[in-house]
């Protein structure tokens, strides 16, 4: 019997029945003391007199109550009263997906918006672990504002048993059709649910699959007049190709629903990062205003409608520039971003000139070790190189009349040229400049001097005379960065600036160049910030610029003068660097980073020799790093930008079954190592505007805690081996060291004073391994677990890449033995160090082996490179 409205249950108040399903009975409901409006549903009683079913139901939903994400209907709580159980959710006012899909379908651009928030939904679901298993578009809301909400999240699992049987999902599914839910479930299922077999996340992307097939044409993706039809359906049957029923459907958006409608699982997209990063990519080629409505109007009333139109077009363009960036900043609403270069190599350090007509900038040729400027013309596409000289020639920097190319030749010094090509001009020697920019004027140039004690000073182009404008107590040092700028009207300077002592990074701009600077505003960034490119607007309006705080992590950002923290650009979400605008800001280009870092399984005969080729391994079309193996062999733990943001991924050692574990939309999040006992993963994170810390979180899910929380920089922590104590890498004693403490984060002591970065110790606890950087080169060392005297072991290692073992240690390395990037095995029995792989490609980012030495995993990257991309009436001022 439904509850009666003003019913009190727990701390609610019943307003009205939202609904009835196999599973009881949903309400609008208030929160008696929050005011609060929420949706409560009530549990039928079977679910509720069902001992085990009601822990299951529980612990799902305590799962999914941590999930919070934009796309989510936020669970409350759960709670029984008086016999009633009950789950409280997140009231979500509007309409399901199931009534707002026209009979004909969604227009394209409506299903893309709502394809995209759904999968971005699902991604942060699985990687919490969690899994929906009865998506549909009766699930599925759509607000008032034009966005979806995905409900039931983790409850679905009550209704069909894991791990059940056949004979016990027929069961189910006969019980619950007498209520008529089932046929609307069921028309969603994957054909392993369908047979009863178990799940994981790519059930969803299946039922994802048929949603947007549904979306596109107003049809449902497989037919049938009863369940067991229906069902058959899914299992043998594919569906009716979208295009048959939409003709208009773009060829890659049919490629996507058919991926995601493949029987197999292996087949469909594997994540719904994934997913949703092709959807994306599509969205941004399709994108276009809705199609207005138009009716036919009569010449008596055509002045007041033409009036009325004319009014409703302004306030529907309005509509549309807010909707149109799904909630992002309407500043950056209408970007349309579109490739300049794509060239073998890398293409970068751009400079446009005032007009934004031309553009120069750097090409690195593949496989060479030099580097030259060549100059594009946007709307012809005529290329003229500039240089030819060997060398590396860097940093092309267009002057306000166009008159010159200024350019940096490493380790020669600064020289000009002209656009059109000819002879070049020294203005400056290398030992007197560390980063530069143009005056104003187009006579002077503005530079940092590369001494010790750094200054700004202006060179005069045509006699070289020098003049000193401020110091620079704290300068982001060139070529690392490019933290240099002039605003139009010459009063202004922004520098990059990085403080020794607390590491902070911002951009302090200052006023009165031609006398003595003064400082007006400082731009705060964070702790170990770097800048690649800063450039002002027009009319003081604020400045554009590129910053990091790590590896992938380079970002645009527009920030106003006042000192306030800058804002991304929401809609150049991958890595972007070097910005540069024409004179007027409607032109803006800037280098885009792409790196495909994969993960690849190598199998072992015995300890160091190789077993066969390498397989891959849990592979996405983003930067997977940092593997490493549990003590017991079973799992893997390793670092993975594909849900947009860097966080921890666990996966089984066949490379399946892949959840993301942590939620920190960090700046980095990596170096996760399992404890002995496998309970335990930690790993060290940067969320954006702090420092490093080392971090704790349990294996299978739940809330990372802070072990460090230290100013300093405290990174890469591993395990020792009775799980006692973790060694991690620090520089709060003023240089990076292997530190020591209790895996409660108690107790902080020093190991290494000459060095040192990642440790691990020896299987037998006895030693630690540790690598150190000393002039850029990496090696290998062991010491004494408490400290001690030092033993080289390997002299070169990429990065901190290593792995020890009871036989020895292996390492990859860019240059190996013989030559290329290779892994190698340092053998304790007669220490000697032998090639065990070369690889076909350049070393990525980490190194784990096997407890029993037969096989390991090792990073690759199997694509990157820098391009050039453009913004068209962008407009910075915004």
């Amino acid at each position: 019997m439904a509850l009666q409205p003003g019913t009190r249950l727990g701390a609610y108040t019943i307003d009205a029945v939202l609904g009835q399903g196999g599973m009881g009975i949903v309400y609008k409901a208030r929160h008696v003391r929050l005011k609060r409006e929420a949706a409560l549903k009530v549990l039928a009683p079977e679910f509720v007199h069902d001992a085990e079913r009601l822990r299951r139901f529980e612990q799902e939903a305590q799962t999914a109550s941590a999930l919070n994400h934009p796309n989510i209907a936020t669970i409350y709580e759960i709670d029984t009263e008086d016999g009633t159980s009950f789950i409280a959710m997140e009231y979500v006012p509007g309409r399901t997906l199931a009534e707002a899909i026209p009979r004909k379908g969604l227009n394209v651009n409506r299903a893309l918006r709502y394809a995209v928030q759904i999968a971005d939904a699902l991604a942060r679901a699985h990687g919490s672990g969690v899994i929906h298993r009865d998506l549909k578009p009766g699930n599925i809301m759509v607000t008032p504002e034009d966005r979806v909400k995905l409900l039931d999240f983790g409850i679905a699992k009550l209704v069909v048993r894991e791990g059940g049987t056949a004979a016990d999902v027929t069961r189910t599914m006969g019980d619950l059709t007498a209520e008529g839910v089932v046929v609307g479930t069921t028309r969603y299922m994957s054909p392993e649910q369908a047979r009863g077999q178990p799940v994981d996340p790519r059930t969803d992307i299946f039922s994802f699959g048929a949603v947007l097939h549904e979306m596109l044409t107003g049809r449902y993706a497989f037919h049938g007049d009863s369940v067991l039809e229906i069902a058959t359906a899914i299992v043998r049957d594919d569906p009716k190709p979208v295009a048959e029923v939409a003709p208009d459907i773009p060829r890659d958006l049919e490629r996507i629903v058919a991926r995601c409608l493949r029987k197999d699982p292996d087949r469909r997209f594997q994540t719904a990062a994934d997913l949703k990063v092709a959807l994306e990519e599509l969205r941004e080629e399709t994108r276009s205003g809705e199609p207005a409505v138009v009716r036919p109007i009569t010449r008596r009333r055509r002045p007041l409608v033409l009036l009325v139109l004319a009014v409703a077009a302004v306030a529907t363009l309005a509509l549309w520039w807010v909707l149109a960036s799904d909630g992002r900043p309407p500043a950056s609403a209408e970007l349309r971003v579109v490739p300049l270069t794509s060239d073998p190599g890398d293409e970068t350090m751009p400079s446009l000139s005032a007009d934004g007509a031309q553009v120069v900038y750097v090409v690195e040729e593949m496989n060479s070790e030099n580097s030259d400027l060549y100059v594009l013309a946007i709307d012809t596409g005529a290329r003229l190189r500039l240089t030819s000289n060997v060398g590396r020639h860097e940093f092309p920097r267009w002057s306000p009349d166009g008159k010159w190319i200024a350019f940096h030749r490493r380790n020669h010094g600064l020289f000009l040229i002209s656009p059109l090509g000819g002879p070049e001009r020294k203005i400056l020697d290398a030992s007197q400049v560390s980063d530069y920019c143009w005056m104003a004027d187009g006579r002077r140039i503005l530079f940092a001097s590369a001494d010790s004690s750094p200054t700004l000073q202006t060179v005069n182009v045509q006699s070289g005379e020098l003049q000193h404008v401020a110091e620079l107590p704290h300068p982001q040092r060139f070529p690392s960065g490019a933290a240099l700028a002039v605003s139009q009207d010459g009063q202004l300077i922004a520098t990059g600036e990085s403080d020794r002592a607390s590491r902070d990074a911002s951009i302090v701009v200052q006023r009165g160049l031609d006398t003595r600077a003064v400082e007006e505003a400082r731009i705060p960034f964070g702790p170990g910030g770097n800048f690649l490119g800063i450039q002002f607007l027009p009319a003081r309006q604020g400045l554009i610029y590129s910053a990091s705080l790590g590896p992938e992590t380079m970002r645009l950002y527009r920030s106003p003068l006042d000192g306030s923290r800058g804002q991304r650009l929401a809609d150049i979400d991958y890595p972007a660097s070097f910005p540069t605008l024409s004179a007027n800001a409607e032109r803006l280009a800037f280098v885009r980073t792409n790196v495909d870092e994969n993960l690849y399984k190598l199998p072992l005969a015995r300890p160091g020799e190789a077993g066969g080729a390498p397989l891959p391994f849990a592979q996405s079309t983003t930067r997977d790093s940092n593997p490493n193996i549990s003590f017991d062999g079973r799992k893997v733990a390793f670092a993975s930008r594909r849900t947009g943001a860097p966080e921890i991924h666990m996966a089984d050692s066949a490379g399946h079954n892949v959840v993301r574990l942590t939620s920190m939309r960090a700046t980095i999040a990596g170096s996760p190592r399992f404890s002995p006992d496998g309970k335990w993963i930690v790993f060290d994170s940067r969320p954006a505007g702090g420092q490093s810390d080392v971090f704790v979180m349990p294996s299978d899910g739940g809330l990372p805690r802070n072990l460090s929380n230290h100013p300093a920089t405290d990174t890469v922590p591993t395990w020792s081996r009775d799980g006692r104590f973790l060694y991690f890498h620090s520089d709060r004693a003023g240089s990076s060291q292997v530190w020591k403490m209790g895996a409660d984060g108690s107790n902080p002591q020093q190991i290494t004073r000459g060095g040192g970065y990642i440790a691990y110790e020896s299987v037998d606890g006895g030693v630690i391994f540790y690598s150190k950087t000393d002039g850029g080169d990496t090696s290998l060392w062991t010491a004494a677990a408490n400290g001690g005297d030092e033993r080289l072991l390997v002299p070169t290692l990429y990065r901190h890449n290593f792995a020890p073992s009871k036989s020895g240690v292996y390492v990859s390395t860019a240059r190996g033995l013989e030559g290329g990037p290779e892994v190698l095995f340092y053998a304790f029995e007669d220490r000697t160090t032998r090639t065990v792989y070369r690889l076909p490609r350049r070393v990525g980012l980490g190194l784990s082996v096997a407890p029993d030495e037969s096989w390991l995993l090792f990073s690759q990257l199997d694509g990157s490179g820098t391009d050039l991309m453009l913004i068209d009436g962008f407009s910075g001022a915004r």
